[in-house]
Formats: structure tokens, sequence, C-alpha cells
């Protein structure tokens, strides 16, 4: 399944090839300076020595940006690509950074994260996260009658920022109740809005143990993840 890939690849912020130690430099194929952290070319045109206005830059490594460059850093609406070609964000960026509406994708093409980011991460996610880490317990407590949380967190979100709906995918870790020996590790996927819930990539203990429950009421769970974010 995809969302096995996601758990895998998925850091939150962890984006193609700016990071902090970025520095001026010259394009392979010109003098253009763009602001980056490897060797690139740029196929666009230069104002005042910089990358500047629609053009693509490419990396050594494969990935590559296309959009628009003001003065050597992205501006506007662009895109990055992985090393694969697979789409790795959709959306705009200001001052080198995204910011606004966008679009983030895995190596699969499976989608991570839709809705506003400010200054390269996504908008609010503390907040989502701390929802994550309460729907966590709630699901512990109710579904696998209570248990340790050892670990739990968002590992990936489509988020529809107008009417507060979303699709939360919730990574969790924990010992149950009923067998302590054995951790439970499992990801569930909930939507808000249409009250779907079901777990994906989870062990053998988890399968074993939901193999004998009810059926689980996801409504109630989604409506935990929404009022945990108002």
């Amino acid at each position: 399944m995809k969302i096995i890939t996601l758990l895998l690849s998925l850091t939150i912020f962890s984006f193609y090839s700016h990071s902090q130690e970025t520095r001026w430099i010259p394009s392979d194929n010109s003098s253009c300076y763009y602001h980056t952290n490897a060797a690139f070319t740029w196929s666009g045109d230069c104002m005042n020595g910089y990358c500047n206005g629609y053009g693509t830059i490419r990396w050594n490594s494969g990935q590559k940006y296309i959009g628009n460059v003001v003065n050597g850093k992205n501006e506007g609406f662009g895109t990055s690509y992985h090393s694969n070609g697979q789409k790795s964000y959709v959306g705009y960026w200001v001052n080198d950074m995204r910011n606004g509406k966008g679009k983030e994708y895995d190596e699969d093409g499976y989608l991570i994260f839709k809705g506003v980011y400010v200054n390269d991460e996504f908008k609010n996610f503390d907040l989502i996260n701390a929802a994550a880490q309460e729907v966590s317990v709630y699901i512990l407590k109710e579904v696998f009658d209570g248990g340790i949380n050892l670990k739990s967190g968002c590992v990936g979100l489509i988020a529809d920022e107008n009417n507060k709906d979303f699709e939360m995918h919730i990574k969790m870790k924990f010992n149950g109740n009923i067998n302590s020996n054995n951790y439970y590790e499992c990801t569930a996927v909930i939507n808000t809005k249409t009250g779907y819930f079901d777990f994906v990539d989870y062990n053998s203990t988890v399968d074993n143990y939901l193999s004998a429950k009810v059926a689980i009421n996801g409504a109630m769970i989604a409506k935990k993840i929404y009022d945990a974010l108002n």
C-alpha cells in the first residue's frame, strides 16, 4: 500500500534541495546565481547576475524546480520534483520558502499534505500533531481497551482550511493491556467529514487483536479529531 511508503520515507519537514546551509552559487551553464546547496543548471533569464523569471532549476541529483524565481530565490508559483521525476511540492513560494496554498507529495506520488504553508511549515502543524496525540490516546482506550501509549503523531494530512475537514493519518505505537509483552504498531486513517476510519500498515499483534473486535464507530473518532482542533 502507498501508505507504507509514506511512513518509511516521510520526514515531516524535509524538502527538496534547499536547507539551512544554502548559499549563493552560480549555475553550471551560466554566471547566474541561485540560492541553493548543490550544483545546478538554469534555463531562464538573468537579472543583475541572479536567476530571474520563469525557468527550470536542475540539480545533479535529478531533482528540479520549475516556476518563478526572483533575484535567485523561489518566488510566486512553482513546482519542485523528486529525483525520480515525481512532483514534490506544487504551490506558492515567498522568499524561497513555501508560503500559501500548496500540496506536498512523496516519491511515489502519494499526497502527503494539502493546505496552507507558512515559512516552509504546514500551518498550525503543532496543533494538528497535538490533536493526533490526543486522538491516539482515545483510540488506545476506546478501541484497544487501554494500554501505555509509547509514540504517536500525525504523519499525513489532507486539510480543507475553509471548513475544517481533515483526512488524518496517525501513526501509533503502544503496549496493550491484553498482551503487554508485544507492542502494537499501526496507522489510523480518519476523515472528519465522512467518519471513515480504518487501520493500515499494522503489525501482526494489531491484526490478531482487531480480528476479534466488533465494528468500530469511526464517526466518533472523527469527531474527536474535529473537537481537538477547535
